[in-house]
């Protein structure tokens, strides 16, 4: 998840047409441009900040998770809770400080611009309402980063507590549990588990294109 898609987010305001300031539009519209990919570099940098803050790395998501080897001796595996920690806590602190961060960077950077007062509104406003437009998914996206990480948590803790009743087969390719109750709570959880996983994935799918192409 590149900056939570927020290049698609930020959209330029649209440009005057008369063509007696045809000119003056080209040099404004390369200065726009120039200041829409300082924020966007911003944006990257403040998410990453976030990430920082609490430890969290998406790129060193535990290995063999979810494989049978790792649900027959959670034990050994502390990296996992660790990991999904970690996870609960960027997504909780990155969705409550996600709007007054990207409002924080549109206006410190249309103030260093030096715009004159009107159109450093008018730019400030469509910045934001670009990125309101895509607003509700990003919040819905780390929503399901925070759901998936609670679940693979409570997944986590219970393997724990039952590690010395689950083993793997003889085949190696299933689990066996000593004790029924165990292996219903598990299948409970195993349900959970899989439907956060498949709800954070659509949740970062890009948005479907409108049919006929994009209005001009």
């Amino acid at each position: 998840m590149r900056a939570l898609l927020l290049v698609s987010a930020l959209l330029l305001p649209p440009r005057p047409a008369a063509a007696s300031i045809a000119a003056r539009v080209s040099v404004r519209a390369d200065s726009d441009s120039v200041i829409a990919v300082a924020i966007l570099n911003d944006m990257t940098a403040a998410i990453e900040d976030v990430a920082r803050r609490n430890g969290y790395d998406q790129s060193a998501r535990p290995a063999g998770w979810l494989e049978k080897a790792y649900l027959a001796s959670a034990s050994s595996r502390p990296d996992v809770a660790e990991y999904f920690t970690k996870q609960q806590a960027y997504a909780t602190d990155l969705s409550a400080h996600m709007d007054s961060i990207v409002t924080q960077i549109v206006t410190r950077r249309l103030d260093e611009a030096g715009y004159p007062v009107m159109r450093k509104d008018e730019l400030r406003a469509a910045f934001l309402r670009g990125f309101h437009k895509s607003g509700d998914k990003q919040h819905a996206i780390l929503e399901s980063m925070g759901r998936q990480a609670r679940i693979a948590i409570t997944l986590h803790n219970f393997l724990v507590k039952i590690d010395a009743h689950v083993a793997l087969n003889a085949k190696g390719d299933g689990l066996v549990f000593d004790r029924p109750m165990d292996q219903r709570r598990y299948d409970e959880l195993a349900v959970a588990i899989d439907a956060a996983n498949d709800e954070l994935v659509q949740a970062a799918e890009p948005a479907p294109a409108a049919a006929g192409g994009a209005q001009q």
